[in-house]
């Protein structure tokens, strides 16, 4: 089972997650300030490029940054530590971008799309982590045992009627979305900054592991029948007919 918080806090090994959760925090005193921000961005034709990497971060309730927040330092927070930084910003970098690209591409067939804070991209990123840890049991609620995968499928379903209920073809766009990042955490989709596996010097290891493994394996089965023919000989001994004499 998984379990939250089991890594040290190290800001150094988490700074694309730390970066997310402050802006976070950050978007939502903005729409404290100003609440016009809060309102769910519009894609339109006259939107401002801006708008594309900036709507995550405003109209997040409290609610919304504590738990988010949460999930991404979870999710995401367990991810850079092993896939470095660079893989991580290129991976947030596109749960932010590809749906704004899909809003306009929507707008095309005449489809009015409107998205505002996190849930999204966060629900991306949940997909990416789910990928990779598909077996892994986390607790929904802290109560409802769920693996990975079935989590993934629940993310699938809030995304397409969550957001389909405004128009159908935009929760199917946005749900669809989700599939490349499950590809990338199963590694069929590579990332910037992802580590190029050498397969030669990993098959050659693996065979040099194998080998090792075999030699313990036999050492120990040595081991073992001597102890076997030692006991043997002496118990033939104390059974030996000249003891009785």
């Amino acid at each position: 089972m998984v379990r939250m918080g089991s890594a040290p806090f190290d800001v150094r090994r988490v700074p694309v997650t730390v970066g997310f959760l402050a802006l976070l925090v950050l978007g939502f005193l903005a729409t404290v300030f100003s609440p016009q921000l809060a309102l769910p961005f519009v894609f339109q034709a006259g939107s401002a490029p801006l708008s594309w990497i900036t709507y995550p971060f405003v109209a997040n309730g409290v609610t919304g940054v504590i738990f988010g927040g949460l999930w991404v330092w979870f999710t995401l927070g367990s991810l850079e530590p092993v896939r470095g930084w660079q893989w991580t910003a290129s991976l947030t970098a596109a749960a932010i971008v590809i749906f704004p690209v899909l809003g306009f591409g929507l707008i095309a067939a005449a489809q009015r799309v409107v998205i505002g804070g996190a849930v999204l991209p966060i629900a991306a990123l949940t997909m990416t982590w789910c990928a990779l840890n598909a077996e892994a049991e986390v607790r929904l609620f802290g109560i409802i045992p769920l693996k990975g995968k079935w989590l993934a499928l629940i993310e699938v379903a809030l995304v397409l009627f969550g957001f389909g209920a405004g128009g159908v073809l935009a929760g199917v766009a946005f749900a669809v979305a989700l599939g490349p990042f499950w590809l990338i955490g199963q590694g069929k989709i590579p990332l910037p900054g992802s580590v190029r596996r050498n397969t030669r010097t990993e098959t050659k290891r693996e065979r040099e592991f194998d080998r090792f493994r075999d030699e313990i394996y036999r050492r120990e089965k040595e081991r073992e029948e001597k102890g076997r023919l030692r006991k043997l000989f002496e118990a033939s001994l104390h059974d030996d007919p000249k003891d009785d004499r």
